[in-house]
């Protein structure tokens, strides 16, 4: 390896809590040499982004205890004052963030942000000469028309495209290190291909050497010349990329590897479902208009669901599969009654249930139950556990005191979680353990179908392959049907019997799991499958050698 840009010896962050001091990180070394992409791997708590952050001074506080050295160059960072990090950050060492709708100020234009960072550091560019300088950087990340999305606020657009505006940012004044904090976690799979792309592209060109942080082993074979395993504040394992995948020495980089769930390993051939039909949708549309001018005229409308149909066998699970903006949300609503449709049918155990009112869906509320997708928003952060769970029993007039306890007792049990934890509030849980109240939540009312929107999507592989464990374990043990819906094929061929792949509010492909992923008949769920990342880092290169040389 060539001199150290970066340095970084003995690291050791702890805070101070109410329940005692949290060793965050606990001793970490490395270093980073300029044109490198070192991946720092671990599950959330690992101490990854701490690492990160303290790096550029962000985790200091009276609560904080902070030891060892960080040298960029010949710059020791950790106890220089705060002008010195003003000047580091971003002109130095940048960094992207994982949501950078959180990132960007909602109420300046994307353009204007880049302009402020650049004149922050260098008042002596103008601002015309900063303007044209972020036109050109929303150009080189590529973003389409940049003279015109330049002047966009952060919210018009898209999450691909506003993760690209943040590299421009973290580009604008040209740094030596770049950190790359989870920059795909939250995308579509053919939005990261194109960020991972880009990426590769930027330090290739300009030399810049780069950290990315992810839990996602897939992203990591894509990008990384070497790799660090954090577990617990500290580094269990290091290496080059082929090291780590293929010749692992810690137990718990194995067990890593074994949790992720592969496109290209094939689950266990599935018996075909042959029951009567649980669910039946057929011609379901549903239009938004889209209005402009002074009057509010309608100028257009957007298709959410623009006739679809399929059918849903008892036990059997359908993965609805399409990137954001496909409809698959919406689609999921009209099923379980929560909006009507414009027109089309949904039949559930043989009653057509579109157009009903609040009052005659009440009763089949108790069949169809939904998992979502972020388990933090959707439990109520002032209820406790047992009352959350509790809820829909209570609505439903189904048990009341001593009865409905012993029933959430069992509930919580079943999905893998104490006792205790019934008087606990849902702040006090890991996002897997939340993701299971939702899942016992659902299952209070023994209900006949499941929708599960994107229910894995946000958490770390080894609790992503708990929790689809557990999916499974439910389903065999209570019946269930599910309709599984994700943006991961590689996921979605895990758990489903059939798949279903929706694109511009239509039903692309639907057909056996196997089918669809082996032999896909449209060119859109190919460009899917093109795009999920492959944890192996030979079949990457392959990959990667054939998009340049095709």
């Amino acid at each position: 390896m060539t001199e150290a840009l970066l340095s970084v010896r003995d690291l050791r962050v702890a805070f101070a809590t109410e329940g005692g001091t949290v060793r965050a990180v606990d001793g970490v070394s490395f270093e980073l040499a300029a044109g490198e992409v070192l991946a720092i791997v671990g599950e959330s708590g690992s101490g990854k982004s701490v690492t990160a952050q303290t790096i550029l001074g962000l985790t200091r506080g009276p609560n904080a205890r902070i030891e060892g050295s960080v040298r960029l160059g010949g710059t020791e960072l950790l106890g220089a004052d705060e002008e010195i990090l003003r000047a580091v950050r971003g002109a130095r060492v940048a960094m992207i963030f994982q949501d950078p709708m959180t990132s960007f100020n909602p109420v300046h234009r994307v353009g204007a942000q880049i302009v402020e960072a650049i004149r922050a550091h260098r008042p002596e560019v103008g601002r015309d000469e900063a303007r044209r300088r972020a036109v050109e950087l929303l150009d080189a990340v590529g973003i389409p028309a940049p003279e015109r999305r330049v002047d966009s606020y952060p919210h018009e657009l898209s999450g691909g495209m506003r993760q690209r505006a943040m590299i421009a940012m973290a580009l604008s004044l040209e740094p030596e290190v770049l950190i790359a904090d989870e920059p795909t976690t939250a995308l579509d799979v053919t939005v990261q291909a194109q960020i991972l792309r880009l990426l590769e592209r930027l330090n290739r060109e300009r030399g810049l050497a780069t950290i990315l942080i992810t839990h996602d082993l897939g992203v990591v074979a894509e990008v990384a010349d070497r790799v660090l395993v954090m577990h617990e504040g500290e580094i269990v394992e290091r290496g080059s990329l082929d090291e780590v995948f293929y010749s692992p020495r810690d137990p718990y980089t194995r067990a890593l590897l074994g949790a992720v769930v592969r496109l290209d390993s094939a689950p266990p051939l599935r018996a075909a479902r042959e029951g009567e039909a649980l669910l039946e949708v057929s011609d379901l549309v549903k239009h938004y208009p889209v209005r402009g001018g002074l009057l509010r005229r309608e100028v257009d409308r957007v298709r959410a669901v623009d006739g679809v149909g399929f059918e849903l066998r008892r036990g059997e699970t359908l993965g609805l599969v399409g990137e954001s903006g496909s409809g698959k949300s919406t689609l999921c609503r009209a099923v379980l009654g929560l909006i009507e449709p414009d027109a089309g049918s949904v039949r559930f155990e043989g009653r057509e249930i579109a157009g009903l009112s609040r009052r005659a869906m009440r009763p089949l509320r108790r069949r169809m139950q939904m998992v979502f997708q972020d388990p933090y928003a959707s439990l109520n952060p002032r209820r406790r556990v047992g009352q959350i769970v509790g809820e829909p029993l209570r609505l439903q007039g189904e048990a009341g005191g001593a009865e409905r306890r012993r029933q959430v007792l069992e509930l919580l049990d079943r999905v893998g979680l104490e006792a205790g934890h019934y008087d606990r509030f849902p702040h006090e849980f890991s996002g897997g353990q939340r993701q299971r109240i939702g899942i016992a939540r659902a299952l209070a009312l023994r209900p006949k179908l499941i929708v599960a929107d994107e229910p894995v999507s946000a958490l770390d592989v080894s609790i992503r392959a708990q929790i689809l464990e557990l999916l499974g374990e439910l389903q065999e043990d209570f019946g269930l049907t599910y309709l599984f819906v994700a943006h991961d094929i590689g996921v979605v061929r895990h758990v489903s019997d059939r798949i279903a792949v929706m694109h511009e509010g239509r039903i692309v492909e639907i057909g056996p799991a196997d089918e669809v992923c082996e032999r896909p008949r449209d060119a859109y769920t190919e460009e899917l499958l093109a795009a999920v990342p492959v944890p192996d880092p030979r079949l990457a290169r392959a990959r990667r050698q054939n998009v340049r040389s095709g």
